[in-house]
């Protein structure tokens, strides 16, 4: 078991099919708090899955692993900050920015169209496929919040229930007014 990343709420370990039991290496997501971002997470996975529109990890399995919420989802290739960042300059090509542009605004119309705010939008939540390194795809949708229900009504929301980071960070949301 090798540990692949870790942020504020879990842990992503690379898992060996010899350990998993799943047929495939695989991509485990524990979570090390009780924030709740794991499930949340694992609901919008889902549901992007079923529509299909949408560039996502698949979801292998979820569960419990050692009494922590955890999920496996196939192993993913580098994200866009790793691959910026091999860069010299660490600037992309104009011809590059457009087409990741494309891609992005596509997925990002997709996951609103499914009612839904990413709200953790940064170059390390956008990541390739191993297979598809040309194809990104939004990852980390701990944070994700619905923005309108099912009938499609504005849901309104007058505080944050999260933290602010530098990477998510407005005037609007200093003053408590969540994006929409």
């Amino acid at each position: 078991v090798k540990i692949l990343g870790s942020g504020n709420h879990s842990n992503v370990y690379q898992v060996a099919p010899s350990c998993s039991g799943l047929p495939l290496t695989a991509a485990l997501k524990v979570e090390v708090d009780e924030s709740g971002h794991l499930a949340n997470e694992l609901q919008v996975l889902r549901t992007l899955m079923r529509v299909g529109d949408i560039p996502t990890p698949a979801v292998l399995w979820s569960g419990s692993y050692f009494d922590d919420p955890a999920f496996a989802m196939e192993v993913l290739g580098p994200s866009l900050r790793d691959l910026r960042k091999s860069i010299p300059g660490e600037a992309l090509s104009v011809k590059d920015a457009l087409m990741v542009g494309d891609q992005l605004l596509t997925c990002y119309e997709a996951l609103h169209s499914l009612g839904f705010l990413h709200l953790s939008i940064k170059d390390a939540n956008i990541a390739t496929r191993l297979n598809k390194p040309d194809t990104l795809m939004l990852i980390d949708f701990g944070r994700a919040r619905r923005w309108c229900d099912e009938d499609g009504s504005h849901i309104t929301r007058s505080h944050l229930s999260r933290k602010l980071n530098g990477y998510n960070f407005s005037i609007h949301a200093s003053e408590g007014v969540v994006p929409t």
